[in-house]
């Protein structure tokens, strides 16, 4: 329904989008800052991402002709997207983008975000455009169906983590508790030597101070 490739700077504000099939936004091929906002998303006929930062647009259509990102600096904000058949946010190439404080419900889809890889320019140098540094944050989403993902990932291979993850300690976790439960003063071993070593510090053993010199007072002839 709405296919902008290349925009460069703008905004799109209090707009009304519905009956429309599969994607309904496409913000993509290179568009950067650029505002979504306080808009109606709804009615979606098909299943598609409806609301899409990015895309996959051929290389040769991006504008410029060479970034390696299908949207940089792209923010949804405060919208409604509602009544829709299909995943209703994706990330899809994007760089630094944001959807934040928008409301969704009434989606069935088998996802709810989605973070894919896009295309990129003819002279960028790269074949796909990786989404790196995107926020989904502030948002009510209320939908989804049962067996389904709430997020749905495409990861690059080359940025696969390798090896196990640590857990965590359980002194550390000890410590926290305890800081739930309003005993501010860690419990461990460790923690009770280091306060006992900084006090010690401050109050070496043994050292007496000395009173305060006095002047003999002048009282005169």
């Amino acid at each position: 329904m709405l296919d902008y490739v290349g925009v460069n700077g703008g905004h799109i504000v209090h707009s009304d989008f519905h009956d429309g099939p599969g994607v309904i936004i496409m913000l993509k091929g290179g568009t950067s800052d650029l505002l979504f906002a306080w808009n109606r998303v709804h009615g979606q006929t098909a299943p598609g991402d409806a609301l899409t930062l990015g895309q996959s647009t051929g290389p040769q259509f991006f504008q410029p002709i060479d970034p390696a990102f299908e949207g940089l600096r792209i923010v949804a904000y405060a919208n409604l997207l509602y009544d829709l058949v299909g995943p209703p946010v994706a990330f899809t190439g994007c760089k630094d983008c944001a959807v934040v404080r928008n409301t969704i419900w009434n989606t069935t889809g088998n996802q709810l975000v989605r973070f894919l890889p896009g295309e990129a320019g003819m002279n960028s140098g790269v074949m796909k455009s990786i989404p790196e540094g995107n926020r989904f944050t502030g948002n009510i989403v209320v939908g989804g169906q049962e067996g389904g993902a709430s997020l749905n990932a495409d990861e690059h291979p080359a940025r696969r983590r390798q090896g196990p993850t640590r857990p965590r300690r359980p002194a550390l976790r000890r410590c926290i508790l305890e800081r739930r439960g309003r005993r501010m003063r860690p419990a461990t071993a460790r923690y009770r030597g280091v306060r006992r070593a900084l006090s010690a510090r401050r109050r070496p053993r043994g050292l007496r101070l000395a009173p305060p010199a006095t002047r003999p007072i002048n009282t005169g002839p």
